[in-house]
């Protein structure tokens, strides 16, 4: 029968619901860990008494993406802090000086059968894992806080809009109130339906289908359910445009810049997963990608929302939209803040959907 969880002194380790209980006068708590934490954790619980090399660590738990030495110490630290062990006097993770570590407490993994830490061997099949692989609570948890997210930079992206739109001349008679309703309604549907499509892409990609990594597994899910959604947006768009008013509104944005922004998100999803330590870590990363992708969409003369704006200002002559105030050098900044918001908002939003 397959092991469902691990036992060791006061903890609980269990690997479906990839979650660690420690119970103190029979009340358990959770241990908070991040996912690439855990399944270090995991790597050493489920093979008990084998040494671990630093080699099988980088394989197994990172992906084999590289990663530097400090990676591993730290993440060996803050298992040792979780667990209220010491280097210098371990119940639980001992260090082998320049080989790798090995987890040293008995482990009871079915009702009355214990590992001693003396009798485990590295690599037996019994004891083989799926450490990417999450409950499916969890991946509905990680679609919907990941479209929420794109909600919420959807609000933020309308209100700045318009701003931006009431210091025009033009739309001033509107009234503040009727442009900023107008111009968050519009950023929020476009970023719940781009957030949706690529938050539940990347949410259904971490299954394990096959043995890619979760980097590249990421990355597809996310650049798909932006594909879809960017080509969606641009047909129903177009037709809208076309049919209500007889004007081509131009080449707005579409199926290109979608699979970039989600393939944006993807990375950085994947890389916020498995290296970043904290919320701060997780912002740095996810911003930097997101504007660095956003810009390169305006840079190779695609359009996200600020563009798609300005290309329906030009094209349609009776638009109130204004025309021609982004420069050259300001649609590249535009860009890359959307690709920021955009990014940002939807991988801090599943941060601890571990």
């Amino acid at each position: 029968m397959p092991t469902t969880e691990y036992r060791f002194h006061e903890f609980t380790l269990n690997p479906a619901e990839r979650s660690l209980t420690r119970t103190s006068a029979d009340i358990d708590a959770i241990v908070d860990l991040n996912s690439r934490y855990f399944d270090a954790l995991l790597l050493l619980v489920s093979h008990s008494g084998a040494l671990i090399s630093k080699e099988r660590f980088m394989r197994e738990v990172w992906g084999g993406i590289p990663v530097t030495d400090e990676a591993l110490t730290q993440c060996i630290r803050s298992l040792r802090r979780a667990l209220g062990d010491r280097a210098n006097a371990p119940r639980f993770i001992e260090t082998v000086p320049k080989h790798g570590y090995r987890f040293i407490a008995d482990v009871t993994h079915e009702p009355g059968q214990s590992i001693k830490a003396d009798s485990a061997l590295e690599g037996h099949p019994s004891n083989h894992i799926h450490p990417q692989q999450m409950p499916i609570h969890k991946l509905i948890m990680l679609g919907g806080r990941g479209t929420l997210g794109a909600g919420a930079a959807g609000l933020v992206g309308g209100v700045m809009f318009g701003a931006l739109a009431l210091s025009q001349p033009a739309l001033q008679s509107f009234g503040a109130a009727s442009v900023l309703v107008v111009m968050v309604s519009l950023t929020l549907l476009v970023a719940l339906l781009g957030g949706a499509a690529v938050s539940f892409g990347i949410a259904i990609s971490q299954y394990p289908f096959k043995n890619d990594t979760q980097l590249f597994r990421s990355v597809m899910g996310g650049a798909l359910g932006g594909l879809l959604v960017g080509a969606f947006v641009k047909l129903i768009g177009i037709d809208t445009f076309m049919l209500l008013l007889g004007y081509n509104p131009g080449d707005i944005t579409g199926a290109a810049e979608g699979l970039a922004i989600g393939a944006a998100v993807g990375i950085a999803y994947a890389l916020v997963k498995q290296r970043a330590e904290t919320f701060a870590h997780a912002a740095v990363f996810t911003i930097l990608i997101g504007a660095i992708v956003g810009a390169g969409i305006v840079l190779a003369g695609g359009n996200l929302l600020a563009g798609s704006l300005e290309m329906v200002a030009h094209n349609l002559p009776a638009s109130n939209i204004p025309k021609g105030h982004l420069s050259p050098v300001m649609q590249i900044v535009v860009g890359a803040l959307e690709g920021a918001l955009f990014t940002t908002a939807i991988v801090l939003a599943t941060f601890k959907v571990r």
